[in-house]
């Protein structure tokens, strides 16, 4: 082969190779919206390890509560932007508390009788709740804009033998938190691998005013389980204000900051699954490291 034959051949390959390697990225670049039909049916599964470190009497405690959760969501509108209407209702939940100080509590909604008496406490205070119906907007961006409960679930959630905590947990507002993951906000464009996104918000609990930055990277198709799906990953910080004194609930947060993945399939429009591991948070007095995951599934 003459030289310059070499050198025109060496051009083309190099040529081939740059237009695959642009053709490869392209093929990557995905938009990530929610696929909104009514009628559509989805069970979310949710599981979250919490481990506390406490002082108390100058003496550390120790606790692990292990938490197992099933919602269900149906939609049963959808409005002329592309947001849907949903119905949420709260079908299981199992709990498990193992504390240095304290009896251990061991809780299934699906039993009929529980193995010990706060367990009999629990299930008085969460029979009343289950299948209480819940309604929520959400946009095809994955943003939760609205949750509103009838007055008839306002009054179950309110009259619930259960401490403020728990109530809190159930309620519209605390589902909504807990939800957060799974409703992850995605650009309304289409998007290349490498690609961030932040969202700030202000939050607020027990008493104490937080702002919190939620950071987003958009790092490529990964295929899981033989089905390829658009993998984000994200970190959290949270930087707290002061505390309104007059209606301080215990410990207040010094510091919090959690990673994780989301995992989007593209093409049935919702995600499949959601990790945070870990999130760390510490208060006065008091160490949390928690881990959480998420499934969403279509019935």
């Amino acid at each position: 082969m003459h030289l310059l034959e070499r050198f025109m051949l060496v051009k083309i390959l190099a040529a081939f190779i740059l237009l695959s390697g642009l053709s490869a990225s392209r093929t990557q670049a995905e938009t990530l919206q929610w696929k909104f039909a009514v009628g559509d049916t989805y069970l979310l599964e949710v599981q979250q390890t919490v481990e506390q470190k406490t002082t108390v009497l100058l003496q550390p405690v120790e606790a692990t509560t292990t938490l197992s959760m099933g919602v269900r969501w149906e939609i049963t509108a959808v409005q002329p932007d592309g947001s849907a209407e949903l119905t949420q209702t709260f079908e299981k939940l199992s709990l498990k508390v193992q504390s240095e100080d304290s009896a251990e509590v061991d809780y299934d909604s699906g039993r009929t009788q529980q193995s010990s008496a706060s367990g009999e406490e629990l299930h008085k205070a969460i029979r009343p709740l289950l299948n209480t119906p819940i309604q929520l907007t959400m946009r095809p961006d994955g943003q939760i804009t609205e949750v509103k409960a009838s007055e008839e679930s306002l009054k179950k959630i309110r009259e619930s033998s259960g401490s403020v905590k728990l109530r809190t947990a159930l309620s519209p507002e605390g589902l909504q938190n807990m939800l957060a993951l799974i409703s992850t906000p995605l650009p309304d464009k289409e998007i290349q691998p490498g690609e961030t996104w932040n969202r700030e918000r202000r939050s607020g609990t027990g008493g104490q005013q937080l702002d919190v930055t939620h950071r987003f990277e958009f790092t490529g198709t990964e295929e899981v389980e033989g089905v390829a799906l658009a993998k984000i990953e994200f970190s959290t910080t949270l930087k707290p204000g002061e505390p309104d004194t007059s209606s301080a609930q215990g410990p207040m947060i010094q510091s919090q900051d959690s990673t994780g993945s989301y995992w989007f399939d593209a093409e049935l429009g919702y995600p499949s699954r959601c990790e945070q591991t870990p999130l760390r948070c510490r208060k006065s007095f008091e160490a949390i490291q928690a881990t959480s995951r998420m499934a969403l599934r279509s019935r």
